[in-house]
């Protein structure tokens, strides 16, 4: 009788359909693309896994992080410690979507469109082997859900420990990803602070438990990670890879606008060097590296009002030619209009719109200096 009435119990039933839906995402997610289809994830795969030197640490990834995945390695030396970890991460935030989706919406509609989100991000986003800077963001994206549930109903410690976690394991995976986050999350804390102004000290009370655990992990995990990458064994390292950065994935000037500031470099090495072409380190190395980065960056010159209309033209002709984009924006735009057509409160529209503009805002910044792929726009409209 027991038996029966736990297998009717509607939590029971929550957490069986979000098994079913993680496991349904996960077979789809791996059938539809190469786990390798990002190749950043599979240059971080080779230094994680020790397949250049005993040293596993990644400057992109956190520390501990790196140290979690070496230990993987070691256990499952036939594996990829990294495949493997980011798998677990993904696995765990689509079920915990899921889970939240199904138990903390009332309306049928609404249960149906969270699930067909998380089914999107498989097929389409493609959550389980996009490149890394996504999936940070999309566990950041559940870990502040989580918490902001939490913070509109019944305080539960393990929802403020799951969401702390997601939000923590996203910084780790990719810091620039989480950070996508942080005007929109200041934005969510400002409307409900307005909406809570009649009983701000009540409000307060709610907020700190929640976000604070949070932040200060957020803060932890920043500092040890920057005393990490700036310790002196790294020193010339990080410098090469800023000054490879720089170079390789930003806009650069032409030879012949940097030929004559650049006395020690041929045109060839110059070419090299944008074209990725880094084998030989004892020419391609930190010093030339950073000098022709010092010298050829064209990221300021794209800083005016005509670099704001070029990238307006970019993003646009992005969203057109990319299905993922474009199905993405029409999400927030039918999300947007629901939320005027419901009756939500003017506060509420305000935030929507300011939203939109915010992510537009930040997408045409990172066009301007050059640096807006596709997983860029995908994470900011996460």
């Amino acid at each position: 009788m027991n038996v029966k009435k736990y297998l009717s119990n509607k939590n029971f039933k929550n957490i069986m359909s979000a098994i079913m839906i993680t496991i349904f995402s996960c077979v789809v997610g791996y059938a539809v693309r190469n786990v390798y289809s990002a190749i950043d994830n599979y240059y971080i795969s080779l230094v994680v896994n020790r397949l250049f030197d005993d040293n596993n640490y990644c400057c992109f990834l956190h520390p501990f992080l790196c140290y979690i995945m070496g230990i993987v390695s070691d256990l499952l030396p036939m594996a990829d410690a990294f495949v493997v970890c980011t798998s677990a991460m993904i696995f765990a935030s689509v079920f915990w979507l899921s889970y939240i989706s199904l138990t903390h919406t009332e309306s049928l509609f609404k249960k149906i469109v969270m699930c067909m989100f998380v089914i999107f991000c498989s097929l389409k986003l493609d959550i389980w082997n996009t490149n890394y800077t996504v999936m940070a963001a999309f566990l950041v994206m559940c870990g502040i859900i989580t918490l902001f549930v939490t913070l509109h109903g019944e305080k539960k410690i393990s929802y403020i420990v799951i969401g702390t976690l997601l939000v923590g394991l996203g910084t780790m995976l990719r810091f620039q990803g989480a950070a996508l986050f942080i005007p929109f999350f200041a934005l969510e804390a400002v409307v409900c602070i307005v909406e809570q102004k009649k009983e701000i000290k009540s409000f307060v009370k709610k907020f700190v438990p929640v976000f604070v655990p949070c932040i200060a992990l957020i803060i932890v995990l920043l500092i040890s990670m920057i005393a990490v990458k700036n310790s002196d064994k790294y020193a010339e390292s990080v410098l090469y890879d800023e000054a490879r950065v720089t170079v390789e994935d930003y806009p650069m000037k032409p030879w012949d606008e940097v030929a004559d500031k650049l006395p020690g470099v041929t045109e060839s090495e110059y070419s090299a060097a944008l074209g990725w072409r880094l084998a030989d380190t004892d020419i391609i190395d930190a010093e030339f590296l950073s000098e022709i980065a010092e010298v050829g960056s064209a990221k300021k010159e794209n800083m005016s009002i005509s670099g704001a209309g070029r990238a307006i033209s970019n993003v646009i002709s992005a969203i057109l030619r990319d299905s993922v984009l474009l199905l993405m924006t029409c999400i927030i735009v039918l999300l947007v209009v629901q939320i005027f057509i419901c009756g939500d409160s003017l506060i509420r529209k305000i935030e929507s719109i300011m939203a939109c503009m915010g992510a537009m805002i930040i997408i045409l910044y990172f066009d301007m200096i050059g640096r807006a792929p596709a997983r860029v726009m995908s994470s900011v409209f996460l």
